[in-house]
C-alpha cells in the first residue's frame, strides 16, 4: 500500500509541476496572497494528518472519509440542482 501511495503522490507532483510550468510559460501571474496561505494550510494539514493517522483506527478514518464524501456530494448536488431546471 505504501508503494501505491508513493507512486500516486509522485504522479500528482509531476502532473502539478508540468501544469504550473505550462501556465507560467503563458505569462500567467500567480497571486502569492492566495498561494501562500493555501500552501501553509496544506503542509499543516499533512503534518496533523500524519499524527492523527497514528492515533486513530483505520476503520474510523474510513468512516469519516465516507461521511465527508457524502456531505460534499450532497452539497454539490444541492448547489447544481437549481441550474438543471
Amino acid at each position: 500500500m505504501r508503494i501505491a501511495v508513493g507512486t500516486s503522490l509522485v504522479a500528482i507532483a509531476v502532473n502539478s509541476a508540468s501544469a504550473l510550468a505550462f501556465r507560467l510559460g503563458q505569462g500567467v501571474d500567480l497571486d502569492c496572497t492566495v498561494i501562500g496561505p493555501l500552501t501553509a494550510a496544506a503542509v499543516l494539514g499533512s503534518l496533523l494528518g500524519a499524527r492523527l493517522m497514528s492515533r486513530v483506527r483505520p476503520a474510523h478514518l474510513e468512516r469519516a472519509l465516507i461521511v465527508l464524501l457524502v456531505v460534499v456530494a450532497l452539497y454539490t448536488g444541492a448547489r447544481s440542482a437549481p441550474g438543471l431546471w
